[in-house]
């Protein structure tokens, strides 16, 4: 992917090829985490860091679980909330 970036945007360096690249893979995965959870039954979602995460990704951890259908405090609906975002989602399924 990071190729293609920059085999059609001369002017991007490695780096933020790269960075497009994470951050689009990213995005792509967690879209279709959210449509399987939903199609699974699942009702709830968190936000889940990954290491050492930036103050709005915290704020969306903080929220803790929310309904699948709700936007974090960041106004995401997943990650990612910023380029570079390397968090990801959970889901469960709410109590009855």
């Amino acid at each position: 992917i990071t190729k293609a970036i920059r085999d059609t945007f001369e002017d991007f360096s490695d780096t933020r090829a790269a960075m497009i690249a994470q951050t689009e893979v990213n995005d792509a995965y967690n879209q279709g985490r959210i449509y399987t959870a939903a199609s699974a039954g699942f009702d709830q979602k968190a936000w889940d860091p990954d290491g050492e995460a930036c103050e709005i990704c915290m704020g969306n951890v903080d929220a803790g679980w929310i309904g699948i259908d709700e936007e974090f405090p960041s106004g995401d609906m997943a990650p990612t909330a910023h380029p570079n975002c390397d968090c990801s989602i959970d889901f469960q399924k709410g109590a009855e």
